[in-house]
């Protein structure tokens, strides 16, 4: 029901106080909030919408949880404000509706029979915060919203930064082979094929033993730019550890496409990188591994990157090679010339689906022990 008590005795266990309005001073107020009020109490949802309007949100109010869902799933909101009970509905399901939705949005659970235990089942649900309705005031309202939002972006930032390669800011090991299981998941379910590669920089050593590691870090940062800039935008580039990256590119339809795209890659990175008052040579060597439906790992597609990239090195290095996860028994290429790859007219031989690039290309077959 309406709450017209002025006291600030709220249960806020997540909060280092009850008294939420004393917060607002240091949140978060130059952003116009969103906010999504899921509560079946017409007078409590309008003096929600009230509160929140007059502190400068925007803000939604529905009824229902089907309702609320949808919502969730169409807009985007920075907080939801939740009745604890709706109807014979706990509003506690709301938890699996966000998560199923993949919208991390922090929850504010209200009640009018708060109790410690009904605290606890909110907070480990995942309530950001819970207060009863009975000492619910503007403030403290203003307050716990703004509290919840702030708390929400330090989490994702954190949970950002422990994704990232710290260096060059690219997705680290632990990120890259989440996001490769999820290309094979996905492969496997709708029949689409995909590209994982492993890059290693030549020269790279010369660069650290002569220059020292603050030319390196140059170096690596440059490279790291330079492949985000040469990849789609919803592809993933990432770093291994030292100077080996690792990129994931969806809807690779074959072997020509990525050895184009692995060609663009290796003739950006060839491209000279001022060190000081130093130019070092730096090439690079790709494994590229083409995978449509193949129920593997990203660990065993990442070894079979890795071996390849291995061979575009003994071959002579500032190569591609491109291996096919599907075709076992056919043979592989390296491929030489790469700085003229990005003219370079390509045709797929029948016979052997051999990636047939035209000239200054030369074509390594791999040693027997790939077709195995």
């Amino acid at each position: 029901m309406l709450w017209d008590s002025p006291n600030v005795t709220g249960v806020c266990a997540a909060l280092p106080s009850t008294d939420l309005g004393s917060l607002t001073s240091d949140l978060p107020s130059g952003d116009t909030l969103r906010v999504l009020v899921i509560d079946d109490d017409d007078g409590d949802g309008n003096l929600v919408r009230h509160w929140l309007t007059d502190a400068g949100m925007n803000v939604d109010v529905v009824t229902d949880l089907d309702t609320g869902a949808e919502a969730l799933r169409t807009h985007l909101y920075h907080a939801a404000v939740v009745d604890y009970q709706l109807g014979i509905q706990s509003g506690l399901t709301v938890f699996d509706i966000i998560r199923d939705a993949s919208c991390p949005v922090p929850v504010i659970v209200l009640s009018g029979k708060a109790s410690r235990e009904r605290d606890l089942v909110a907070m480990r649900a995942g309530a950001a915060v819970f207060i009863d309705k009975s000492d619910m005031t503007a403030a403290i309202l203003d307050g716990a919203v703004r509290y919840s939002v702030q708390q929400a972006r330090l989490r994702l930032e954190l949970e950002r930064q422990a994704r990232r390669d710290p260096l060059t800011k690219l997705h680290n090991r632990a990120s890259t082979c989440e996001r490769v299981d999820q290309l094979c998941g996905r492969s496997l379910r709708l029949k689409r094929s995909f590209a994982v590669g492993i890059l290693d920089l030549d020269g790279f050593k010369a660069v650290n033993d002569h220059l020292g590691h603050s030319a390196g870090d140059v170096v690596l940062r440059t490279v790291a730019t330079r492949l985000r800039g040469t990849i789609r935008p919803y592809d993933l580039a990432g770093r291994l550890g030292g100077d080996e990256f690792v990129l994931a590119m969806e809807d690779i339809d074959d072997r020509e496409e990525a050895a184009r795209i692995g060609a663009r890659i290796v003739a950006a990175i060839g491209e000279p990188i001022p060190v000081g008052n130093h130019t070092p040579p730096i090439s690079a060597s790709l494994g590229l591994v083409l995978c449509e439906g193949v129920a593997l790992s990203a660990t065993e597609l990442l070894a079979m990157a890795d071996s390849a990239m291995y061979h575009a090195k003994r071959c002579g290095r500032g190569r591609v090679v491109v291996v096919d996860s599907n075709a076992p028994s056919e043979p592989r290429y390296a491929e030489r010339g790469l700085r003229s790859a990005m003219g370079a007219e390509a045709a797929v031989s029948a016979a052997d689906s051999a990636i047939i690039p035209a000239e200054p290309f030369e074509l390594v077959p791999l040693p027997r022990k790939w077709a195995d």
